[in-house]
């Protein structure tokens, strides 16, 4: 190893390490590596910390992709976040003890890990320590394999399980659409372990409580939604199922499913792994039970494949964002116990055609529909009362509006970027209407009682006005 190596240290903290990397001895003397001090550092392969380190600072090696060996002290006594992270290529961690070989893999990114991880599978003589972690961590190992589409590491870890349950298998099958070599190894582990007959049975099971022949339990349950107690039900936290086509059950045991929470299925929740992340993205339509009252904000945020979502008139609140990035949506009907159109509900939906807005709404919230811009008509309802800045920013198809009595505020840009509006009623009723509302809305003419707020606003931004009263 090269001890030559260039470090900046500072009061015995190594600030930097502008060297060529390589196997690098840290030098002794040091109590800590600071944050970022190897930062990006591609060529270092591996790294020795010496005995005396107290710390290694947050992201003090984080992006290092040539990282193949790291040795720790037995000194060490903290690691900061994603000190390891985005080490793709580590396969060795040499800690004295069980307390920091722990520090270490709390520092690691998912990716780390499972680099880690596939590395002990595949080595006979793998520290006892690393090898504890590969079945808790089994359905990341399962999720990166089939990204890489690493068969040999799918077939390593089939090995440590004597059974793999079948609908967990029917899942990773799926998953491993695009990935040849890991579906191979699926559907070669699957013919070995399970009769056709159990196959035909377990399928048939399947069908049957899809349909809702046959009641799951709640173990079952478990296995495809993320659950959590609530007050009068059960919360739905995430999504882990395969399904395109999704019925949300009524009932999970004796609890009634009342809430869909916050980004349950959205394709950015930080609750589940990327595959099923990648999942929620496929996810065509959804089938939401009248036990239900709220959709929890970002719920369905990005599930850019979304067509059809079924709301029943138990629903009393949809969060802030829980539509927004549907772009496959194309109409939708808000139910009539809703008050308010959240911030961004529906923003860049941009197949939206048509959504029927209930009586009962008092407020479409700043960018509800911002991005909408196949959105051709929409009847604003009697009890409306404002209408948030940017709220139908960008929607290009809108040919007229009619606001009805009784809004008092139109927002700041509500109405920007409308370039097929060409009128738009607004009654006596409004008293402020925000800055660049109708910006870039060039085929424009604002109706309403002459010497309203209307009138003024038209006329101070050289827009056209017909008073409703001729």
């Amino acid at each position: 190893m090269n001890n030559k190596k260039p470090f900046i240290i500072r009061n015995r903290v190594l600030k930097g390490y502008p060297g060529d990397g390589g196997d690098v001895v840290l030098p002794d003397g040091i109590k800590a590596v600071g944050e970022f001090a190897f930062f990006v550092c591609r060529e270092l392969t591996s790294v020795v910390v010496p005995e005396g380190v107290k710390t290694i600072g947050r992201g003090a090696f984080k992006g290092c992709t040539g990282l193949t060996s790291v040795t720790l002290p037995a000194s060490l006594s903290d690691i900061g976040r994603d000190a390891f992270g985005d080490c793709h290529a580590l396969s060795e961690v040499h800690a004295p003890s069980k307390e920091v070989f722990d520090r270490c893999w709390r520092a690691l990114s998912d990716e780390s890990k499972c680099a880690l991880l596939k590395a002990a599978l595949r080595n006979e003589q793998a520290d006892e320590k690393l090898l504890t972690k590969i079945k808790p961590n089994k359905k990341k190992l399962f999720a990166f394999s089939i990204r890489d589409n690493d068969g040999e590491t799918v077939a390593a870890l089939l090995t440590l399980y004597k059974k793999l349950p079948l609908a967990e298998l029917n899942g990773y099958i799926e998953e491993a659409a695009t990935a040849a070599s890991v579906q191979a190894v699926l559907l070669r582990y699957k013919a070995a372990t399970y009769s056709v007959e159990a196959q035909e049975k377990h399928e048939t099971e399947a069908v049957e409580k899809a349909l809702g022949l046959r009641e799951r339990t709640v173990a079952e349950w478990k296995t495809i939604f993320m659950l959590e107690a609530c007050e009068g039900g059960v919360k739905i936290k995430a999504y882990k199922g395969h399904e395109r086509d999704v019925m949300i059950p009524d009932r999970i045991g004796k609890d009634a499913v009342t809430v869909i929470g916050e980004k349950a299925f959205g394709a950015y929740t930080p609750r589940v792994n990327n595959a099923v992340r990648e999942q929620h993205r496929r996810i065509v339509s959804v089938t939401v039970p009248d036990s239900v009252t709220v959709i929890g904000d970002n719920a369905f945020f990005g599930c850019d494949s979304l067509q059809t979502v079924i709301l029943p008139d138990s629903v009393t609140v949809i969060g802030d964002g829980a539509f927004s990035g549907c772009e496959a949506l194309r109409s939708f009907t808000i139910p009539d116990g809703v008050t308010a159109v959240g911030i961004g509900t529906f923003c860049r939906c941009s197949s939206l055609v048509s959504v029927r807005i209930p009586d009962g709404v008092t407020a479409i919230g700043s960018s509800a529909f911002y991005g909408c811009e196949h959105l051709r008509s929409v009847a604003l309802p009697e009890g409306l009362q404002t209408i948030g800045d940017g709220a139908f920013f960008g929607c290009k198809h809108l040919r007229s509006i009619t606001v009805p009595d009784g809004v008092t505020a139109i927002g700041y840009g509500a109405f920007s970027g409308c370039k097929r509006l060409t009128s738009i009623t607004v009654p006596d009723s409004v008293t402020d209407i925000g800055w660049h509302a109708f910006a870039e809305c060039d085929a424009l003419t604002i109706c309403g009682r002459a010497g309203s707020a209307a009138e003024r606003y038209a006329k101070n931004n050289n827009i056209p006005f017909r008073s409703t009263e001729e």
